[in-house]
């Protein structure tokens, strides 16, 4: 959207409707997240608790959880 329309759009005129985004309940399986994003399904995970978004997982987030995840495995061999 061209900067000089900013002050007269709304927010729901460019928003995704949550119905449309890929989710995750925050007890969910990280190897379920990494298949959704590597899928292309999207960007991002939504996750989701009784209809309110409490977090968002990106492929940079998933990056770092997944070095830290190796170098524990690493350290406790």
């Amino acid at each position: 959207m061209p900067r000089e329309q900013w002050p007269t759009r709304r927010v729901r005129e460019r928003m995704v409707p949550l119905g449309d985004q890929v989710v995750v309940a925050p007890h969910a399986r990280m190897d379920g997240v990494l298949g959704k994003l590597e899928d292309g399904e999207a960007g991002r995970v939504l996750v989701v608790q009784d209809g309110e978004v409490v977090g968002i997982i990106t492929p940079t987030d998933l990056t770092r959880w997944l070095r830290r995840w190796r170098a524990l495995d690493r350290s406790a061999r």
